[in-house]
């Protein structure tokens, strides 16, 4: 159980190896990709310790390089923001 606020990769610091963490550390990584490690340490450490052992690369890939914020579209929209305002105008109709 979590008590507090833990400061950032605190929780993931029990499960990556000071290499990664490192990595983890350097730009372009920010606050968005430490709290993502720390809930996938904290929620599923055996996987986060199996990714790790393929390469220190696989973790690191699967992280947000940006802040979320910065975004101006959905990760996961597979679209551009064009096409979704002019989707969105064809169905008002």
């Amino acid at each position: 159980m979590l008590e507090g606020n833990p400061q950032p990769l605190a929780i993931a610091s029990r499960v990556l190896a000071p290499d990664t963490l490192s990595a983890l550390r350097r730009h372009p990584y920010h606050l968005a990709a430490w709290h993502i490690a720390d809930r996938w340490a904290f929620n599923q450490p055996e996987q986060l310790r199996a990714l790790e052992a393929e390469g220190e690369i696989m973790v690191l890939i699967r992280l947000p390089s940006a802040p979320i914020a910065s975004r101006s579209f959905p990760l996961n929209s597979g679209l551009r923001p064009e096409t979704r305002i002019s989707r969105a105008k064809n169905t008002e109709k």
